[in-house]
């Protein structure tokens, strides 16, 4: 029978040129380990299409049956074959890892894990990437997390079954394996978790630093892959234990205002900490690091009004004379107010205020404006805030209001500047 073609392979590097797959009319692999026309002849055997080629099968029945429970007793007499591992001088003493290397269909990995402690087999994906199309075809979608070794749950991209073949070069065995394919990289290409382990038969022994499989012609003894481990047998060093903080941390969040510093507490820990620094980097064009980035509110979405009451007499307060460094600061903010477009020059001819210069924590400057005779010609909101009426409406509340708000944040080791 005609197959359906297969998808043509990817370019791929260090590919056996000596081996020809007529069925992919490629090199890299022989038509015997073609795996994609294996799957092809499994399914055409399964629908019936090679029924009369099987034996004992007929066409369109699906495939074969093997008569009597005596001869399939009599084929899996093999699988109770005892497994004895070689003594070693010194007795079993190795430490490291099950790893090994095995076919995948007619892939092969050095980086085969045997983890007894997985309950499932697992094709990372990094090996994943490395397949054939037609073989990532064969992907199925599935729903059901994976919760990790730490607690952690992630969400398999799906599953894939393929022939895995274990050999120690003069005994092999196959067996189809279920993978979850997990979208997460690891030193490891597969994990042999205690689905494949039960499947094969096998007898992991970390302390032999070998694994024991039955076949059909005998015990396979399959040792680890040395080398592929070499750089875990050095024990890392010490690292000294970390100094708690008791000092607040000045960061510079922008670079180009490095006078201007974000305070982070001592109280958060390194992991928030890092986390903390990562958002505020991703997110710092929403702060205002000068005047010119305060654009406001379009005036169509939202404008404030004095609702001055009539009653009241304008109050043109006296001119308050200020010494020169505050007069210098009052005419840098100012400026730089002007050159924002913030303010603008007028002509006042009813209510006039003095501005007031405030110190700051830092040492700088805080400009306010005196508009407590204002205040009192203005109606109330109905929405008043608390305490308003015991809080004045010029230098003071502002002073307050700035330094409760500073308070408040660094008690909470948290963000404040």
């Amino acid at each position: 029978m005609n197959f359906r073609k297969p998808q043509p392979l990817t370019r791929r590097s260090f590919v056996n040129a000596k081996k020809h797959c007529s069925f992919h009319d490629d090199i890299g692999h022989s038509k015997n380990e073609c795996v994609s026309l294996k799957n092809e002849i499994e399914a055409a055997v399964k629908s019936g299409k090679l029924g009369h080629l099987v034996k004992g099968g007929k066409p369109g029945t699906g495939g074969h049956k093997v008569g009597g429970k005596e001869r399939e007793s009599d084929e899996e007499e093999w699988k109770n074959e005892p497994v004895i591992f070689p003594r070693i001088k010194g007795g079993p003493c190795n430490k490291n890892p099950l790893i090994i290397t095995s076919l995948l269909g007619h892939y092969r990995s050095q980086y085969v894990f045997f983890d007894i402690g997985s309950t499932s087999d697992i094709v990372y994906e990094q090996c994943f990437e490395q397949l054939d199309e037609d073989n990532k075809e064969r992907l199925k979608p599935i729903h059901a997390p994976v919760s990790g070794f730490g607690g952690e749950v992630m969400h398999p991209r799906g599953v894939i079954s393929f022939p895995v073949t274990l050999s120690d070069g003069i005994h092999s065995r196959t067996e189809e394996v279920e993978f979850l394919v997990l979208p997460a990289t690891s030193k490891h290409d597969i994990i042999l978790g205690r689905e494949a382990i039960g499947d094969f038969s096998a007898h992991p022994s970390t302390a032999h630093g070998a694994v024991g499989v039955t076949t059909r012609t005998g015990v396979a003894i399959i040792h680890i892959n040395r080398h592929c481990f070499a750089t875990e047998s050095s024990k890392p060093s010490k690292v000294p234990k970390k100094t708690r903080r008791t000092e607040p941390e000045k960061w510079v969040l922008n670079k180009k205002f490095p006078e201007q510093t974000v305070t982070i507490g001592p109280t958060i820990s390194e992991i928030v900490r890092k986390f903390l620094k990562q958002l505020l980097t991703k997110n710092v064009d929403i702060f205002v690091w000068q005047p010119a980035d305060m654009t406001g509110v379009p005036q169509k979405i939202a404008e404030h009004k004095l609702r001055v009451n009539s009653v009241f007499t304008p109050v043109m307060q006296k001119k308050r004379k200020m010494g020169p460094e505050k007069t210098k600061a009052m005419n840098e903010q100012v400026q730089d107010l002007l050159h924002a477009g913030i303010i603008r020059s007028i002509q006042y001819q009813t209510w006039v205020a003095n501005p007031v210069i405030v110190p700051k924590r830092n040492g700088t400057w805080r400009m306010c404006i005196e508009f407590e005779d204002l205040n009192k010609a203005c109606p109330k909101d109905y929405y008043p805030l608390p305490e308003i009426d015991l809080k004045n409406a010029g230098a003071t509340y502002q002073r307050l209001m700035d330094e409760a708000f500073e308070t408040s944040w660094s008690e909470l080791g948290s963000l404040h500047g």
